[in-house]
This record gives C-alpha cells, sequence and structure tokens, in this order.
C-alpha cells in the first residue's frame, strides 16, 4: 500500500471520528435545551404555584388561630382572602397537572385537594362557636 493511499485512510477515519465528536456533543447539547426549556415552562410555574398554595395555607392557619384567639375580625377577613388565594392556587395547579409525568405527584394533589375539602368547613364552625361562646358570656 503507497503511503499517499495511507494517508487517505488516516485522514479520513480521522474527520469521521472528528463528526462523530461533533455530532454527538450537538445531540447532547439538544438534548439540554429541550430540558431546560421544559423546566422552564412545566417545572418552574408547578414550583412557583405550589409555593403560592404553601404560603396561603399558612395564612389561612394564621388567620383561624389569630381570630380564635383574639377575636379580631381583621384575622377573620385574612383568613377568608388566604382561602380565596389558595383555592385559586389549587384550580392552577391543576391545570399545570395534566402536562405532569407520572402519577404520583397528580395523586399527591389529589390528596392535598381532599384533605383541604375536608379541612375547609372546620375554621367557620370554630369561628361561630367562638362568636356563640362570646354572645354567652356576660359583659
Amino acid at each position: 500500500m503507497r503511503i499517499a493511499h495511507k494517508l487517505c485512510i488516516g485522514f479520513g477515519t480521522l474527520v469521521v471520528l472528528t463528526l462523530s465528536v461533533v455530532g454527538s456533543g450537538y445531540l447532547g447539547s439538544e438534548q439540554a435545551t429541550r430540558k431546560i426549556d421544559r423546566s422552564a415552562t412545566l417545572h418552574l410555574p408547578t414550583v412557583l404555584a405550589s409555593t403560592r398554595a404553601q404560603t396561603d395555607l399558612l395564612r389561612m392557619l394564621s388567620g383561624t388561630r389569630g381570630y380564635l384567639a383574639l377575636g379580631d375580625g381583621k384575622y377573620r377577613e385574612d383568613y377568608r382572602l388566604a382561602r380565596q388565594n389558595f383555592a385559586a392556587d389549587l384550580a392552577e395547579l391543576e391545570r399545570l397537572s395534566r402536562n405532569w409525568e407520572g402519577r404520583q405527584n397528580i395523586r399527591r394533589l389529589q390528596q392535598v385537594k381532599n384533605a383541604f375539602a375536608a379541612w375547609s368547613l372546620l375554621p367557620d364552625q370554630l369561628f361561630d362557636l367562638r362568636d356563640d361562646q362570646l354572645r354567652r358570656e356576660p359583659a
């Protein structure tokens, strides 16, 4: 085999290897870009809605405790506003859940919704009990 033929084979092999490395790098970066885009369009809004829901739930609990402890109507109003916001947060999470992968997170959301439905009746009953108790006590 002549030297020119050996050089052509070696150069051809080098070109093929270079193109395969560049191609694999391109495909890897393309996959990373897709994952980043997916995170920006799906995961980030879910995390934000979940964080807002947690905050509103804590505000509801705070308003409930404040009203039961002090009887100040401001706390009852804070509870009412936080409850409306929490319901909106749950609706947003429900909307976002259509694009979630896996059933575990959807099952968790359903558990939260069920727990909230069961719990949401209690604060108004507690508020009414506190108000009846105040009316019965002599001034």
